[in-house]
Formats: structure tokens, sequence, C-alpha cells
């Protein structure tokens, strides 16, 4: 039984982390529409959802989330 249980929660906690991704990469791509966000890190992730969730201009996050995918696709 637990066994099964466990098996559920962990089911579940892939689900709920698949779709806050793909949430994520839905926001990011309204600041970057066209970028290629294939080759994003988990700590790129973080650091646009920083950069996002701060109370800056929307031209200075747009540009700053442009930098991050930028060096991400130069590596």
């Amino acid at each position: 039984m637990r066994l099964i249980a466990s098996s559920a929660l962990i089911a579940c906690t892939v689900l709920i982390a698949g779709s806050a991704m793909a949430q994520s990469m839905g926001e990011i791509r309204q600041y970057a529409p066209g970028s290629d966000l294939s080759n994003l890190t988990q700590n790129d992730m973080n650091q646009i959802g920083m950069i996002m969730g701060s109370s800056d201009r929307e031209s200075e996050k747009r540009n700053a989330v442009r930098n991050v995918i930028r060096k991400s696709n130069k590596r």
C-alpha cells in the first residue's frame, strides 16, 4: 500500500513540475518571442524567474531575459 501511495505522490510531483515548466516557457516566450529556449539550464530558468518577478520596468525585464537566453545559446 505504501508503494502505491509513494508512486502516486511521485507521479503527481512530476506532473506538477512539468506543468510549471511549460507555463514558465510560455511566459518566457512573451518576453523573448522567437528565441531558442532549448539550451536553458535550471539555473537559467531560476534566473529568468527572478527577473520576471522583479519590479523592474517591462523593457528592462525583456532585455535581461533576452541576455540570459543569448548567453545560454553561446554555450
